[in-house]
């Protein structure tokens, strides 16, 4: 497990605000010869372009044969991201579903990785254990901005699933580091009284110093640094102790709790960083990005070990090579490195995008283009929905000149290829219908 610093911004104009505000595919020969792996590229009935394919819409329960495609984007991977370019966008959200059902369905991906604090999420697994309650209960524990009945759709099918596949399940969880101060400091002190650490440890008061920064000083106002100091002091010891007795520790405790009491830490470090965003937003995102990409993969490895995860998140947090764009490093790039071809990117971008954000003075219609928009070049197309493959590989031609540089959901000039496997574009991306406010249309 890595210990490094990230972020990624890849948005300008009103698409960068929403994300500072947030923190708070090339076919082949034939569908059968599509397999992870294959290089040697080739038509499918819904090629439109070279290395475009016409995508059947946003409905979950479409037929998945339009996204055969996916099979060699996303080859032997074992984490895909899917992205979104705002957030309380709904045809984002139903295209999520429909992509991680084609991933469940025709490639073995059993975990979905919400952008949501980890803690949180643990109410939405339950739900898709037992089914018992609602769906529209269950994604209670997202982020408001991901409460919606698309996310309640995704969530009861994933019930369903396993009621019909008992002995081969779907499991969620989050990685988020955000709002989880006493919780965390509560499981942290636990673990420590068990490891044998005294009750009157200045350790103990100085992590109850992290306690209440979520509700007393987040977002607006500064936290005090004397606060901060005895916080970040205790939790530094901590740190410390940790390393120093790793085998003591294990033996006294268990290597799984051990790992807990590390999530816990670094979760807690890195909120009580990244709170001050509005003084010091790099500071601030690289706290986030390197404590959202420490949890991902350390609970993936504690519960699920193998299993192939797709991870929900903001186009940003998950594409790579984010520093020639803004120099800083995010999660995408964290996961990159450590995960290798392990790791795909399939981002979703759109023409005409709309939200349901009110918190933000959202409602309706936004622009997302910038200059020399990559969404130009699909919307020539004149297709609804596509599916780019942004690595055709072997002799078969990208749709996208090699080396050709476009904005990407407002960001300044890239070469797309070098940050994403894939795009899905929307012609029209309309907005989600919102669980936790009143629709604001």
């Amino acid at each position: 497990m890595f210990n490094r610093s990230g972020h990624s911004r890849p948005s300008r104009r009103l698409a960068a605000a929403v994300f500072l505000a947030v923190l708070l595919a090339l076919g082949a020969a034939s569908v059968a010869a599509a397999q992870p792996g294959a290089s040697n590229p080739g038509n499918f009935a819904n090629q439109v372009g070279p290395g475009a394919y016409r995508l059947d819409g946003t409905d979950p329960g479409l037929p998945l044969d339009d996204l055969a495609p996916l099979r060699r984007i996303v080859g032997d991977a074992r984490f895909v991201g899917l992205g979104e370019a705002v957030h309380t966008n709904g045809g984002y959200y139903r295209m999520k579903h429909r992509l991680f059902r084609f991933l469940v369905e025709e490639m073995g991906f059993r975990v979905f990785a919400f952008e949501s604090p980890w803690t949180w999420v643990e109410q939405l697994e339950a739900y898709v254990q037992t089914c018992q309650g609602t769906p529209e209960d269950a994604v209670g524990g997202l982020f408001t901005v991901f409460r919606s009945t698309e996310t309640a759709a995704l969530a009861k099918w994933m019930c369903e699933w396993n009621q019909t596949h008992p002995q081969d399940r779907i499991h969620v969880y989050g990685f988020d580091i955000q709002r989880q101060a006493k919780v965390n400091g509560d499981g942290l002190i636990a673990y420590l009284e068990t490891a044998g650490v005294a009750a009157d440890n200045p350790w103990i008061p100085g992590i109850r110093a992290c306690d209440g920064v979520d509700e007393t000083f987040y977002p607006s106002r500064p936290f005090p640094q004397e606060r901060y100091d005895q916080c970040q002091g205790a939790l530094a010891q901590v740190a410390g102790f940790f390393d120093a007795n790793e085998r003591d520790l294990k033996r006294a405790t268990s290597r799984e709790a051990l790992a807990w009491g590390r999530i816990r830490l670094v979760s807690e470090r890195a909120w009580q960083e990244q709170i001050f965003y509005r003084a010091d937003f790099p500071r601030s995102y690289v706290a986030r990005e390197r404590g959202m990409a420490y949890v991902l993969l350390a609970i993936n490895d504690l519960r699920f070990g193998n299993q192939k995860t797709a991870i929900w998140a903001h186009n940003g947090h998950l594409w790579r090579d984010s520093e020639p764009v803004n120099g800083l490093v995010g999660m995408g790039d964290l996961l990159a490195e450590e995960l290798g071809r392990r790791y795909v990117v399939i981002g979703q971008t759109s023409r005409e995008t709309y939200t349901d954000w009110p918190a933000l003075g959202l409602c309706g219609s936004i622009d997302l283009l910038g200059e020399n928009p990559v969404e130009e070049v699909f919307h020539g197309l004149g297709e609804s929905f596509l599916l780019v493959d942004l690595d055709p590989r072997g002799t078969h031609p990208g749709l996208l000149p090699e080396g050709a540089a476009y904005s990407f959901e407002g960001s300044e000039l890239i070469v797309p290829a070098q940050h994403l496997d894939a795009i899905v574009y929307h012609e029209v991306a309309p907005a989600m219908n919102p669980l936790a406010w009143l629709p604001c249309h």
